[in-house]
């Protein structure tokens, strides 16, 4: 490219981009890390620039323009009023100048170019890609330009069988400096900024799947960059993607009821539906109707739960459990998803099978093998294992004929053993190994065999590869007389000394020979915690180190010095278990434990666990990941190897401000990685969960936690008419990733190999069925995504048109998305096809299964919004997919009036003889009710809807509310307990106050909803607290908040978010009331100590302070006047001075010194 174009393209992007710069420090820019939060597009160029750039984009930190060889970005000067730029090239050395462009992904938008007064001098139309891919730029390599899911701009190159990669060379000129730093990015320095491109993830297709070849950038002179391939297979494609992969957190949900719930393990099938299993002591851990067991039977019971491929909802979730504690610790699946699960149980009832293996308990602690159906209804088998004394199983696999293969540790006694097994006897000592192999009925062990010395042994995790040889690792402690059983040639033949050493052994395919048996350990205590194998039959162990001394690690290893107290050790075992592959420390300076371990295709071992050390440790993370530092407590941790062990690949942090622990870790085919843990993090302390999580707060005391690491997900369900499943349904994926499987016995599909911003199209196909819609197009693909195809019998007649109609409701204030709202679809040939829905908390909504052709009108409808627009009416011929709805606050429902006229009226509450005085607004009336008794807290509020107060109160004695409707009469519900305190309002958002209650001894919020009349618990502030609830996000929902000291915390009904903000001292009186009538709440305080009304305006952020009131009062912020502000008010000894719209004030006697006000603030 010549100079010339440049200076025009400079003076382009001055006009351009300069003003959105000037606020941009000029210096510590990574003008790489992102576009200003937009999705990459480029532009084709149809004569609106010189003809020699073929594609351009603009984002607010550079210009991209790419010609035939180049790539030049052109990066102004972010100074205030400053005409600069400088122009970087990065030619394509040697490259083809008559390669191929091409746009990739069109996108909606349009671009037009009118400058002049000479139409012939337009542009008008101009399309805009997602991508631009060039074809063979040298011979046999195509490079991509395109966003990653970030919003960053990338490059990929893609090497065809026989192309050599080391012919992609970059030339870079006009930079100040042109480095590799230490994480092996590329650093392009500036005047005005830094161009950073991540070390390249190089990979190539094996087997279906992605398997990572190691490279690097390499500097080939001051100014000249290429590529270093390590071996590859010249024979298959090779991809070369200057890239992060694991950085985007896809989902994260919490998972939980107000009890300790533990995530012990987790598996996803080909759908990317995901199984998570451990032990609850919630009774109200979610469950879905229909599924096994949707009652908590006592104690700790196993959970079962499924969740769907973005998980955003349950397939099913299911207790397993007796009388006693039950627990599981591992989880597997088969190819038809079935679900193994093991873990112990003290339940002399724990639920078995006819013809199973034992059916009795036996002592105090049994083993428990139980097998459930894919559907989660149904118990295909389940077994007890165990003597007479104590046994817990930690592990379990399967090979591929559906044998069960299961270890833990016995204590002896009467375990059942099978003749010819490795060893018949216990050792002796606290506990042996027990490795256990199950039949395909759960009926008969195939073999069963005690593992260890006497003193003390553990099997912690088991493998079985394609021979149905078992390999178990763990640890044991030296023995008296007789040590953990090793063999001839093994890696470490005698006990290495400290409390623990690890073990690894390999039992044959019988059970009844070592075919090896090694110690691994130094000089202090070591334990491994899981074990994973490749086909090669080489084991990967990872587990626990103990200040380090003479634990084996190798040279080249990632890190061969010992760090903290703990650290994390991760172990490659050659086949013969003679020898390490690798083995290296990770850890930080303190104590890290691992708990699981998996490997990919490539042999990159994946671990996970937690680190233990306080805020400022240095627990490697890497560059770029989803959390690069720790957060508080204990953080769960991810991290992942080169398969030769030697780089950290990626590393991150996984946490709140509280406790959280990864235990379970699975893999899918695609590199996804998926985690399940628990997690102590409140949502005043938030672990982080997706937007549109199936359970985005906290439930209490301890939750579980399931998060995946990786890409986003395609999933769905396909349906008749009636809305059941259409199993074994043909599903295919094409665009940017292809892809083909068969629904699930639910109808369950998914696909998460795709990627942000690309473009997709998703059919579903059926010779017993027309499905409509026929095929989803997906372009840009930005979020999770589900899709619903139903199918009609081919047998039925002509095939006809069905649509999908939906789209979301949002509110004008704030954009808080609006749940709770129905929409009504009337058609209007056929009115008696009228259907509604209700929008969910993200404010969307769908009718699914629209019949085609016809003139329909939706309306919007909830009161208290006006909706624009009004209704939609149209002949809807398809998919209707953006028919939105914004939503204005109107008339907000107001507060304290009893006589609806929209102004609060003057009430009072005399425990004396449990009387209510109203003054109504209306008539300037006196009314006299009773309702009540001493003792009684007044908490009246507009229960049924009708926009009217309504008597009641709640008697803390008992726990119960009484309510006198002005519509449906009396009602009384004991929800409470002694030291609760009532906080009643409209959480679900349905019109209608909930009755609630905050229980200070834990901070969790309990209430019992309106709409549907579900319960619902979550932890949210401490002891010392005050509780309140008001909408401040102005999506229709109250959302829980507490005071502490002149801090607030608030739950954001509308997103899950919690905000923290300093408002108030700690003697203020906390209180919240819409002042500046927005429609949404604001943050006020009352200083008892001055009478001043302190309070922040949510529409603009105004500080407002007014004198009102004095040391003594009570403040009673309520909207006297009926405007839709909330007027200052304070109660003082029976008289009330109350504020009016203008600033005029009244007084008026109504009360005795004794009479508690209505909403008043204590």
């Amino acid at each position: 490219m010549c100079r010339g174009i440049v200076q025009r393209l400079l003076l382009a992007v001055m006009v351009l981009t300069a003003p959105v710069l000037s606020q941009i420090p000029a210096t510590a820019q990574n003008l790489l890390s992102g576009t200003g939060g937009l999705p990459v597009s480029f532009e084709i160029n149809r004569g609106q620039l010189d003809e020699r750039v073929r594609f351009f984009t603009r984002n607010s930190r550079y210009n991209l323009y790419l010609t035939a060889t180049d790539a030049v970005y052109v990066i102004p000067d972010p100074s205030p009023d400053a005409h600069r730029a400088v122009a970087v090239y990065m030619r394509m050395t040697g490259a083809d100048p008559n390669s191929l462009f091409a746009g990739t992904d069109e996108l909606p938008g349009r671009t037009n170019y009118l400058k002049g007064n000479d139409p012939a001098g337009w542009r008008t139309d101009v399309p805009t890609f997602g991508g631009v891919l060039t074809t063979n730029v040298y011979p046999g390599v195509d490079v991509a330009w395109h966003g990653n899911r970030q919003n960053q701009l990338q490059y990929d190159f893609s090497v065809a069988p026989g192309a050599r990669p080391e012919q992609i060379e970059w030339q870079i000129e006009g930079a100040q400096d042109v480095a590799i730093d230490a994480d092996g990015n590329l650093v392009i320095t500036t005047e005005f900024g830094v161009l950073k491109q991540l070390k390249p993830f190089t990979y190539q297709e094996r087997n279906g799947l992605r398997a990572e070849v190691a490279s690097r950038f390499e500097k080939r002179g001051a100014n000249r960059v290429g590529f270093a391939v390590d071996n590859y297979d010249p024979e298959k494609t090779l991809v070369i993607d200057p890239s992060v992969t694991l950085n985007l957190l896809a989902f994260s949900t919490y998972l939980g009821g107000v009890g300790n719930d533990q995530g012990l393990d987790i598996k996803t099938d080909a759908a990317g539906n995901v199984y998570v299993t451990g032990y609850t002591l919630s009774p109200l851990f979610p469950t879905t109707p229909g599924s096994y067991d949707t009652s908590q039977n006592a104690n700790e019971d196993v959970f079962v739960t499924k969740l769907n491929a973005s998980a955003t909802q349950l397939i099913f979730s299911t207790f397993i459990g007796g009388s006693g504690t039950d627990e599981a610790s591992a989880i597997e699946l088969d190819g038809s998803n079935n679900i193994y699960l093991t873990g112990y149980t003290t339940s002399s009832a724990y639920p078995t099978t006819a013809g199973a293996f034992d059916t009795t308990a036996n002592g105090s602690a049994d083993v428990f093998v139980t097998k459930l159906n894919p559907t989660g209804t149904a118990l295909i088998y389940s077994t007890y294992i165990g003597g007479n004394v104590f046994e817990e199983a930690f592990d379990l696999t399967r090979d591929s004929s559906n044998n069960v293969y299961v270890t833990g540790r016995t204590n002896g006694g009467t375990f059942p053993v099978t003749v010819g097994a490795f060893d018949t006897s216990f050792n002796g000592g606290q506990s042996d190994v027990f490795v256990c192999k199950l039949d395909v009925t759960g009926a008969n062990l195939v073999y069963s065999t005690f593992l260890g010395g006497d003193a003390l042994d553990y099997g912690e995790g088991i493998a079985v590869d394609s021979g149905g040889n078992a390999y178990i690792a763990g640890f044991t402690q030296n023995g008296t007389v007789v040590d953990y059983p090793f063999t001839a040639g093994a890696f470490q033949t005698t006990y290495q000394g400290g409390t623990n050493d690890m073990f690894v052994t390999k039992l044959n395919a019988l059970g009844s020979v070592l075919s090896y048996s090694t110690f691994l350990g130094g000089t202090d205590s070591d334990s491994a915690s899981d074990i994973a194998i490749d086909s090669n039959g080489n084991a990967y162990i990872v587990g626990n180190v103990l200040n380090g001394g003479g634990f084996p690690v190798t040279v080249g290893a990632y890190d061969t010095t010992h760090n903290g107290a703990i650290d994390t050790a991760v172990c490659e075992l050659n086949s013969t278990g003679s020898a390490l592959v690798f083995s290296t420390f990770i850890g930080g300076n303190g104590s890290d434990v691992a708990t699981a371990i998996a490997i990919d295709a490539s042999g990159s071992p994946y671990v996970t666990g937690y680190t233990l050390n306080s805020v400022g440790t240095n627990y490697p993370a890497t560059a770029g990941a989803y959390q690069t530092s720790h957060n508080g407590g204990h953080d769960a941790y991810l991290s992942r190897f080169s398969p030769n062990g030697s780089t950290l690949l990626y590393s991150t942090f996984l946490g709140g401000l509280a406790d959280d622990q990864a235990n379970g870790i699975a893999l899918d085919a695609n590199g996804n990685v998926f985690l399940a843990g628990m997690t102590t993090t409140t949502a005043t302390t938030p672990f982080p969960t997706s937007l549109d999580a199936y359970q985005n707060f906290y439930g209490g005391a301890q939750d579980v936690f399931v998060a995946k690491f990786g890409d986003l997900a395609i999933s769905g369900r396909t349906v008749d008419q009636a809305g059941l499943p259409l199993a074994n349904t043909a599903v295919s994926l094409s665009g940017m990733r292809s892809g083909f499987m068969l629904t699930d016995a639910q109808g369950y599909f998914g696909f998460s190999d795709t990627i942000f911003n690309g473009s997709f199209n998703v059919a579903a196909v059926s010779t017993n069925y027309n499905f409509t819609p026929n095929n989803f197009p997906i372009s840009p693909l930005l979020t999770n995504t589900e899709l619903t195809f139903v199918g009609r019998p081919t047998s039925s007649g002509p095939t006809f048109s069905y649509a999908q109609v939906g789209g979301k409701v949002q509110s004008t204030v704030g954009a808080a998305p609006l749940g709770n709202t129905t929409l009504t679809l009337i058609d209007t040939v056929h009115p008696e096809n009228t259907r509604t829905v209700t929008t969910d908390n993200l404010g969307k909504y769908n009718f699914s299964n629209v019949a085609a052709g016809a003139f329909y009108i939706v309306v919007p409808q909830r009161e208290g919004f006006n909706f624009n627009p009004g209704v939609y009416d149209m002949a809807i011929l398809g998919d209707q997919p953006n028919l939105d709805f914004a939503a204005t606050p109107n008339n907000p429902r107001p507060v304290n009036d009893f006589d609806g006229d929209g102004k609060s009226d003057l009430a009072v509450f005399r425990p004396s003889d449990g009387n209510w005085y109203v003054l109504n607004s209306q008539t300037n009336g006196f009314s006299v009710t009773h309702f009540g008794a001493a003792g009684d807290v007044p908490v009246a509020e507009d229960f049924d809807g009708d926009r009217r107060t309504d008597f009641a109160v709640y008697r803390p004695s008992e726990g119960n509310w009484y309510r006198l409707m002005s519509s449906q009469g009396f009602s009384a519900v004991n929800f409470g307990i002694a030291g609760d305190q009532p906080v009643a309002a409209d959480y679900d958002g349905d019109g209608k106050s909930d009755i609630a209650v905050w229980r200070p001894a834990s901070g969790v919020w309990h209430r019992l909803n309106s709409s549907d009349g579900s319960y619902t618990a979550f932890q949210f502030g401490i002891a010392a607290d005050r509780p309140l609830a008001a909408d401040f996000d102005g999506d229709g929902k109250a959302d829980p908040s507490v005071y502490r000291g002149g801090t607030w915390y608030r739950l954001n009904s509308a997103n899950g978010s919690v905000a923290i903000f300093n408002f108030g001292l700690s003697t203020d009186k906390p209180l919240a009331g819409d002042f500046d009538g927005d429609g949404r709440a604001d943050v006020a305080v009352w200083r008892p100590s001055n009478g001043v009304w302190y309070s922040v305006g949510s529409a603009g952020g105004e500080f407002a302070a007014r004198a009102f009131g004095q040391n003594g009062d009570l403040p009673v912020p309520l909207d006297f006047d009926g405007d839709g502000k909330t007027d200052p008010a304070v109660y003082r000894g029976g008289t009330w001075y109350i504020t009016r719209a203008g600033g005029a004030w009244s007084v008026s006697q109504f009360g005795l010194t004794t009479d508690i006000p209505n909403k008043a603030v204590q």
